[in-house]
């Protein structure tokens, strides 16, 4: 990489792009948890000496209630209007491209669930949705998500 930058972090409000480790060791990458307001984390994302890009979409940070119906930020383009599904938010990994992963994590997040796991298996996509189901918070991980294996 130009000027010797083999170990970075950059983190500009929901896409991370990684790279090599930080002074203790691998950097350790939090996803919040999209149920609460404080900076908790619902989950850590592996990472390794390579780069990855990580982007997360949600709405847990920007909507708002219009005749006490909430109306998120993200549009969904089909219909014009705002997302109306389950899911909370979508992280995606990407060891090539952070504009990929946000790319994908925002159309993901406006997608339903089904939709979502479909093309994320049929693209060999590493992603991450939490979602509500009968009134639980649940987690989808693909399988290549799954079968992340860094040293």
């Amino acid at each position: 990489m130009a000027n010797n930058f083999n170990n970075y972090l950059i983190d500009i409000g929901g896409e991370i792009a990684a790279n090599g480790s930080s002074k203790t060791g691998l950097w350790t990458i939090g996803i919040q948890d999209p149920q609460l307001f404080q900076q908790k984390v619902s989950f850590t994302v592996p990472n390794s000496d390579n780069f990855i890009g990580v982007a997360t979409s949600g709405d847990y940070l920007n909507f708002k209630y219009i005749d006490g119906q909430l109306v998120s930020h993200s549009i969904d383009p089909r219909t014009i209007k705002s997302k109306d599904n389950n899911i909370l938010s979508v992280t995606v990994l990407d060891e090539i491209s952070v504009a990929r992963a946000d790319a994908f994590a925002t159309a993901f997040n406006v997608m339903n669930l089904d939709e979502s796991i479909e093309i994320s298996e049929s693209l060999n996509l590493k992603i991450k949705i939490i979602y509500i189901s009968d009134g639980l918070i649940k987690y989808f991980e693909s399988k290549s998500w799954q079968n992340i294996k860094y040293d």
